[in-house]
């Protein structure tokens, strides 16, 4: 089973994902840089179209540079209606030993506030994804929809709890 660890730079959304997650030992929630702490696997809010311009997303094209955005944008082009829907996850190799995987759940079509059940569509839909990626072992995943998406920090965690609970029993 895929090692969950939660990862957000605001404080807020921490507290609020220590207070959904406190009686689940196995899920670490931290405080901090989820690309100077992930190692593995970092999950991407990015939007369906794969542009990563804001946000975590944008932290990460600069981590990981801009052709992986351009592998994940190819990629979704060549899809059912050229775009990666709220409720599907793509996993991509990066260049980093020690972040070799993304993956992608977007929570949003474009950049603008969502409803917080695409929080939990978003974040099962990287679990199931992460599951299937044979030496992906830990999941490092931020407060999904809190940014861009406006989603209530309290709203958030709940929905990645109820994301995290149904996976665990399947």
């Amino acid at each position: 089973m895929i090692k969950l660890v939660l990862v957000d730079l605001n404080f807020e959304v921490v507290e609020a994902l220590r207070n959904e997650f406190h009686d689940l030992p196995e899920v670490n929630v931290l405080h901090g840089d989820i690309l100077e702490i992930a190692e593995c696997a970092v999950v991407s809010p990015a939007n369906s179209m794969g542009f990563m311009d804001g946000g975590v997303d944008l932290a990460y094209r600069h981590c990981f540079g801009p052709a992986l955005e351009g592998v994940l944008r190819d990629r979704i082009a060549n899809m059912p209606k050229g775009c990666l829907p709220v409720g599907s996850a793509m996993v991509l190799p990066t260049e980093l030993p020690r972040i070799p995987f993304v993956v992608f759940a977007p929570t949003m079509e474009a950049p603008e506030p969502v409803p917080d059940l695409n929080v939990r569509r978003a974040m099962s839909a990287a679990l199931r994804a992460a599951s299937k990626v044979s030496g992906l072992g830990t999941l490092y995943c931020p407060g999904l929809g809190t940014g861009v998406g406006s989603v209530p920090p309290q709203l958030a965690a709940h929905q990645m709890r109820l994301s995290y609970e149904s996976w665990r029993e399947h």
